[in-house]
Parts: structure tokens; sequence; C-alpha cells
């Protein structure tokens, strides 16, 4: 959920947890794709590596020039694996979407805060 009202559609590099020794690592995309498996496209910053486990052959530079196909890859993340693990509130909806999982140790409080925020502006 990217918070720049899409200025910035990326990439945005530097998810951690995609690089070497993250928990979300992938060499073989890596291999593929480069550091851009670690960078997050699209109006919802969706991160290459989840991208290309929805549809393998996508590449980044697709991603990268084309908003309507990461927004349409997003809405398929967000549904298979933030709101079909069980993520309700808009809280539990960012938690998942920023760190992985709404249930894991880790809760990003600030990024909570900005997508509540923003939602509350909008209703």
């Amino acid at each position: 959920m990217e918070s720049s009202y899409g200025r910035q559609l990326g990439p945005l590099c530097g998810a951690a947890a995609y690089e070497p020794g993250g928990s979300y690592y992938h060499s073989d995309l890596e291999e593929r794709w480069g550091g851009s498996a670690a960078c997050a496209f699209g109006p919802w910053q969706l991160v290459g590596a989840n991208a290309a486990t929805l549809r393998p052959e996508t590449t980044p530079r697709e991603l990268f020039r084309d908003p309507y196909l990461a927004a349409e890859l997003s809405a398929e993340h967000l549904q298979r694996r933030v709101i079909d693990r069980g993520a309700r509130t808009v809280a539990e909806i960012a938690d998942a979407w920023n760190s992985g999982s709404h249930r894991d140790g880790y809760i990003p409080h600030a990024y909570i805060a900005a997508v509540q925020s923003a939602y509350d502006s909008h209703r």
C-alpha cells in the first residue's frame, strides 16, 4: 500500500527480508531478476519476489512499466497471502502486507499507523 498516492510507483529497493540472508530470499529468483527481486513495484509496492510467485513469467521491467499489471498482482497477493490467511482489520492487513504476516513477532507500528490514517481520512 504505497503511501504517496501514486507518485512513487517503483522500483523501491532494499526489502531486507527478500535479500540474501532474509527470511523470504529466493536464490533462483535472484539469478533471473538480480537485485530487483527485493524491489517493490507499482501502486501498492508489491515486492518482485511476490509477483514472481504469482506469475513466474513476470519480469521487473513489466512491473515497472505497467502499473495495472502491478496492481492486478498486488490484489491477488493481498487476497491469497493476507486476507485468506486471516487478516481482517485495517491494522492486520497493513501489518501482514508490510511484514509478511499479522501473526508474526514483527509489528511495523509506523507503517500500520500511516495506513490506518490514510484509510480513516477517506472514510
